[in-house]
């Protein structure tokens, strides 16, 4: 059955609607950041915090909000590493002619990963008793 083509462009203006409201209601959180960051920590609770934004006409929930929160602090925290590392490197190299934003490369600016079989291996190491793997028996050993 085919589709009807109005029903796909006002859908597809509605998702750029909604991406667009979901785009300023972050940059207004952003903007209002100070504030808000001074709100929490003074003792008060995100659902407060979205009473009084909900007064000047910024409708968002707790969880949202929370969401919003947690993703500017992880900015933050990543830029604020990021100008740290940048400032220690070239306190230890003062003759040297690179511009800060050289002594960064893409790779220091990932995390290492984790192994998540570490604990696997380690218990694989001090595995104790019995281990017959039968690719590694002799046959005529056997007999």
């Amino acid at each position: 059955m085919p589709r009807d083509r109005t029903a796909d462009s006002s859908g597809s203006a509605a998702r750029a609607r909604l991406a667009e409201l979901t785009e300023k209601k972050a940059a207004q959180i952003r903007a209002l950041w100070p504030e808000i960051k001074a709100a929490l920590d003074k003792g008060h609770r995100q659902e407060s915090v979205c009473e009084c934004l909900a007064a000047d006409g910024i409708i968002v929930s707790a969880r949202s909000l929370a969401s919003y929160i947690s993703r500017i602090r992880r900015v933050s925290t990543a830029s604020h590493d990021r100008v740290t590392s940048v400032r220690a490197n070239a306190r230890t190299s003062p003759g040297s002619e690179e511009k800060p934003s050289a002594l960064i490369s893409p790779e220091s600016k990932l995390k290492p990963l984790k192994d998540p079989l570490a604990n696997v291996r380690e218990r694989q190491q001090k595995r104790s008793g019995f281990d017959y793997r039968p690719e590694l028996a002799d046959l005529k050993d056997l007999i």
